[in-house]
């Protein structure tokens, strides 16, 4: 996937090569033993790293791999003496891989996504891999501009890894990014990632789709948030923009949210960061209280654990296992919140507190002091959930407290993550009106519309009229085909990688009878939304 400058100077995403064979695995395949795999490796990653490839996607080994940064990691058996960046590419983590795109040798993306319709296998412990999951599911990527976006959705619907990259400076808006309903009046963080110098930023909406932009913030210090009360406006329609104040960099939500009268707020989403407790040492249970001192604890990001590919945060592993490990989160709700939903991650066992009262336990048979052992999970990466009523709740600052457990002392993994979402009732709902005079500033930062694409149909390098981009001059066969490699010659296949049926190198891939097809989807940028074309005489905008 080939960042390559545009006329106008800005990198744009046009090849990304994808083939069977990955040259890194510990899936159902080991890339350290196979001789093919090893021959991708070593005769063609040169090639291709020469060229300044930014991408690289394959299948065959039944698993779901996402690699560093990496370049020059030829080695068999392969070390991470090729990682260039050891972050975890997370806009909402340590941050996008970056790229500046001076010289080839700045690093590619391995993706291996064999983890569709068939079984999956393997420990996922490649050095170059910074996630793995052992778990069925589909990889979506957006491509927009000189911006890639991983998303890797889990069979169960949820989403496991999120991962950036951006050539050049960038910003990227990452909530709220689409899809929501937020309750009008209620309290929402505007989030994004900044990649390069950007010191302040505009922080702007829209009730249209981008028809007319509202001024929310200007000039505001780049802290990568802001925390916006929601108007209370009645709109399915609704988009951010965070733009740098000279306009030069711009994102806004990939597609539209709802305000609403009643919605769902997320309080505690996943991934975000815990206090921790993981010395093995028995806090008895003053640890509950609100008021408790966890100064001294560790924090980190979730998912938080041992013994995984997955972690974000890795707690120590104690040899023999301590019984016990504790996580705190402050979070803060309105007196109109109505209901919630916890859903918590786990393994081995799990017992949640909300303000000191016990609301969710799994596994716990045999109680929640320190020294008691789970009663259960050898399920890795089990999924609790739990409806809290409104009595559960204060005004202000509320505590959860999370007590995860190890089934036994020699039990290899521990895991934890938490997201807990908050019904609320908003303010009576008002139409969508025009911004004053001179807040309307549609052409600042308007990055999906940028190089004049609603403006100049005749400009056919960058197709915007057309979705898939097939009159794209520098390669549009290839900029919409995330694919297998049996179906090369369409460029919108939305395919299996491992449909086909088994080979002569043991890829026993159809797995028999219907399975579920892998979702592999390339999105550009042109199609990230249904776009209304701006109509220069009009400057109305009707209620919806």
């Amino acid at each position: 996937a080939t960042m390559v400058a545009t006329p106008a100077g800005a990198a744009t995403l046009e090849r990304h090569p994808y083939w069977h064979h990955p040259p890194y695995t510990k899936g159902s395949h080991d890339s350290d033993v196979e001789g093919q795999l090893i021959d991708m490796r070593e005769n063609a990653l040169p090639i291709l790293e020469a060229g300044g490839v930014d991408l690289v996607l394959t299948g065959h080994s039944h698993i779901y791999e996402r690699s560093f940064l990496l370049h020059g990691a030829y080695d068999t058996p392969t070390t991470d003496a090729g990682v260039i960046d050891f972050g975890d590419g997370r806009p909402t983590g340590d941050g996008p891989y970056a790229k500046d795109g001076a010289n080839p040798g700045e690093g590619t993306i391995h993706i291996v996504a064999g983890h569709g319709g068939t079984g999956v296998d393997g420990d996922g412990d490649h050095p170059v891999m910074a996630y793995a999951e052992v778990e069925n599911g589909s990889v979506i990527l957006d491509f927009h501009q000189n911006r890639l976006a991983i998303t890797n959705v889990r069979y169960d619907g949820l989403v496991t890894d999120e991962a950036a990259l951006v050539k050049g400076d960038g910003l990227l808006v990452v909530a709220p990014d689409g899809g929501e309903t937020l309750p009008a009046g209620s309290t929402t963080g505007i989030t994004w990632s900044t990649v390069g110098d950007v010191p302040t930023v505009d922080v702007q909406w829209s009730c249209d789709g981008g028809e007319n932009w509202w001024m929310l913030a200007e000039g505001l210090a780049n802290a990568g948030s802001w925390d916006w009360t929601v108007p209370a406006v009645d709109t399915s329609d609704a988009l951010v923009r965070v733009t740098s104040a000279d306009g030069a960099l711009s994102d806004e939500s990939d597609v539209p949210f709802e305000v609403a009268q009643e919605g769902t707020i997320t309080a505690v989403p996943w991934g975000s960061t815990w206090a921790y407790d993981d010395t093995g040492v028995d806090n008895g249970y003053d640890w509950l209280d609100l008021a408790y001192d966890d100064s001294a604890w560790a924090a980190g990001p979730a998912q938080l654990g041992y013994g995984e590919t997955d972690q974000a945060t890795t707690l120590f592993d104690a040899e023999p296992n301590f019984p016990s490990a504790y996580f705190r989160q402050v979070f803060t709700v309105d007196p109109s919140v109505t209901g919630a939903t916890l859903t918590a991650l786990y393994d081995d066992g799990i017992a949640v507190w909300l303000n000191g009262n016990l609301v969710m336990s799994r596994d716990m048979l045999w109680g929640t002091d320190y020294d008691a052992w789970a009663s259960g999970g050898n399920d890795d990466n089990q999924l609790a959930f739990e409806w809290l009523a409104l009595g559960a709740f204060v005004p202000g600052d509320n505590i959860l407290s999370v007590m995860v457990k190890q089934r036994d002392d020699d039990s290899g993994d521990l895991s934890f993550d938490l997201q807990l979402q908050v019904d609320v009732i908003g303010d009576a709902l008002g139409p969508c009106e025009l911004p004053p005079e001179g807040d309307d500033d549609d052409s600042a930062g308007d990055d999906d519309d940028s190089a004049d694409d609603d403006d100049s149909a005749d400009d056919d390098d960058d197709a915007t009229d057309d979705d898939d981009a097939t009159d794209d001059d520098d390669a549009a066969d290839d900029d919409d085909a995330v694919d297998d490699d049996d179906a090369a010659d369409d460029d919108d296949a939305v395919d299996d990688d491992d449909s086909g049926p088994a080979g002569d190198d043991g890829c026993d891939c159809g797995g028999g009878g219907a399975s579920a097809a892998l979702l592999l989807l390339a999105i550009p940028g042109s199609a990230r939304r249904r776009r209304r074309r701006r109509r220069p005489a009009r400057r109305g905008c009707s209620a919806p």
